[in-house]
C-alpha cells in the first residue's frame, strides 16, 4: 500500500516494507512544460535528483547527483541524468542500500533541483506531475510525495530525508522549497 506523504509526516521505512528494507529506489518524475500563448507548444524542463550524506553532528559528507554517480561507500548509486522529463514512469533513480551505508553516515537528505532554473525562468509551479517516490526491493512503491503542490515559486525542493534509528531508517517528509540554482546550493542551505 502506497502512503501519500505530507509535509512533516514521518513513516518508519523498515516496518512499512514487507519483508523489511534493506534497499530502496527513489524515483524522480516530471513531464514537460506546456507553453502559454499563441503558439503554445513544450518547454524542457531539467530536473536533477540528488542526496546528500550527513553524519550524527549533521556535516555534510558528500552528494550523489548526475555529476558524481556512486557514494564513497558505494552503497547510493544514481542511475543517470534525463534531461526532459520525456517518457513514461521513473525520468531518474537513485538506488540505496541500507546496509552498505557507512555506520558514520546517519541522514540521507534528499533534494530535486530544477537545472538552470534561473536562466530559464522555471519554477516547480511550472511543472507538471513531479513526483518523488520510494520504491522498496520488490519495486513496489511505499511512499509518494508530489513536489508541485506548496513549491510554486520554488527552483529546488528539499523532499525529505532518511534518518537511521538504531538499525532501521526513517522516512521524514520535508516539502521545502528553495530558490537555488543548482545543487550546491542545497550544500549551502544545509
Amino acid at each position: 500500500m502506497t502512503i501519500n506523504l505530507s509535509k512533516g509526516q514521518k513513516i518508519n521505512l523498515t516496518k512499512e516494507a514487507k519483508n523489511g528494507l534493506s534497499k530502496t529506489i527513489i524515483g524522480l518524475g516530471w513531464d514537460q512544460i506546456k507553453k502559454k500563448g499563441l503558439f503554445g507548444g513544450l518547454q524542457t524542463a531539467d530536473l536533477d535528483a540528488s542526496i546528500l550524506l550527513s553524519t550524527e553532528t549533521e556535516s555534510m559528507v558528500e552528494t550523489v547527483y548526475y555529476g558524481e554517480k556512486i557514494s564513497n561507500d558505494r552503497s547510493i548509486q544514481h542511475t543517470g541524468d534525463n534531461l526532459t522529463g520525456e517518457g513514461e514512469g521513473d525520468d531518474e533513480q537513485i538506488k540505496v542500500d541500507f546496509s552498505k551505508v557507512s555506520p558514520e553516515i546517519n541522514r540521507l537528505t534528499v533534494v530535486v533541483n530544477i537545472y538552470n532554473a534561473k536562466a530559464k525562468k522555471q519554477n516547480f509551479g511550472m511543472i507538471k506531475n513531479a513526483y518523488v517516490h520510494v520504491l522498496d526491493q520488490d519495486n513496489k512503491e511505499i511512499v509518494q510525495y508530489n513536489l508541485t503542490n506548496d513549491n510554486a515559486n520554488a527552483t529546488g525542493i528539499v523532499v525529505g530525508e532518511f534518518v537511521r534509528k538504531g538499525n532501521e531508517w526513517e522516512f521524514t517528509a520535508i516539502g521545502k522549497g528553495v530558490v537555488l540554482a543548482d545543487i550546491n546550493g542545497f550544500k549551502a542551505y544545509l
